[in-house]
């Protein structure tokens, strides 16, 4: 009976564990001033790819930054205070790190929509290939099939850590991942085994 190895659940366990530490860290530390500039400029970003007579207030409601970062607003607080408005603080910046989340989710489902005819044809084409491999003989590649399979897993770890980042991401970083993951899934679908 083979061995089975728990080397890959492990590190998947230590990347989790190091997510939710970086999660738990980022929410502790993490500035509301920061999440709100990171918001800002998300949708900047979005609004500069929206054609011209778009109005960006009525979009998105008007964005602003308060005063996080006053070095004076501490002064005169005591300790009871401080520990107040470090918890109003923490409560704002989880509550705009949601909204980031969720906008970037929304977007992530807007390109989902636009990708999902070259993400179905890729499937497709490639299942097709297969098929026409196994009546002529052709040998399918091991290789290919591994790398595809990588490719389209990791460009889809990408596209999942870079909806949760407390950090300014491009837009147009969710497309060209769903078209590398559509490419990569067509050579890993082509080049599965003949008998699976």
């Amino acid at each position: 009976m083979p061995k089975h190895s728990t080397h890959q659940s492990s590190g998947g366990s230590f990347l989790f564990g190091l997510v939710v530490l970086g999660v738990a860290l980022t929410a502790a530390l993490m500035p509301a001033s920061h999440v709100q500039r990171v918001l800002a400029d998300d949708r900047a970003s979005v609004q500069a790819l929206l054609p011209e007579d778009e109005d960006e207030e009525a979009l998105y409601g008007e964005a602003r930054l308060d005063d996080a970062d006053d070095p004076l607003r501490d002064a005169y607080l005591s300790d009871g205070e401080k520990i107040n408005a470090w918890a109003r603080d923490r409560v704002v910046t989880l509550t705009i790190w949601g909204q980031i989340i969720n906008y970037r989710f929304t977007l992530l489902y807007v390109w989902l929509l636009v990708m999902l005819p070259l993400l179905m044809a890729s499937f497709i084409d490639g299942y097709l290939v297969r098929e026409g491999r196994k009546y002529i003989f052709q040998q399918q590649s091991s290789v290919r099939h591994r790398a595809g399979v990588k490719i389209a897993t990791g460009f889809a770890a990408v596209a999942g850590v870079s909806l949760l980042l407390p950090l300014h991401v491009w837009p147009l970083l969710m497309p060209m991942a769903l078209g590398v993951m559509a490419i990569a899934a067509w050579v890993w679908v082509s080049n599965l085994q003949k008998r699976i």
